[in-house]
């Protein structure tokens, strides 16, 4: 979760990170929760590559970033995205 004020920059941020793997990013979705000022960014990525090594990089340098609020991954390996309810 993120202020709506750098969404563009994390989505490049999250594109950057899996640039040199093999996995590539399947979807990202913004979802504006109430209209508030916080958006919420769901990113699936296609299973060719775990690329273990590229979300801990991204996270790292996410947990950086004094406007994001809050991180969470979660691992769908029959690749079906979660549920945003």
């Amino acid at each position: 979760m993120c202020d709506r004020r750098v969404e563009k920059k994390v989505r490049a941020l999250c594109f950057h990170a899996f640039a040199d793997t093999d996995t590539r990013l399947h979807s990202v979705h913004t979802i504006n929760q109430d209209g508030s000022v916080d958006v919420l960014l769901q990113m699936t990525l296609t299973p060719e590559s775990p690329a273990v090594a590229a979300l801990e990089r991204l996270v790292v340098h996410l947990t950086r970033e004094p406007q994001v609020r809050d991180l969470r991954w979660h691992l769908n390996p029959d690749n079906t995205p979660p549920s945003t309810a």
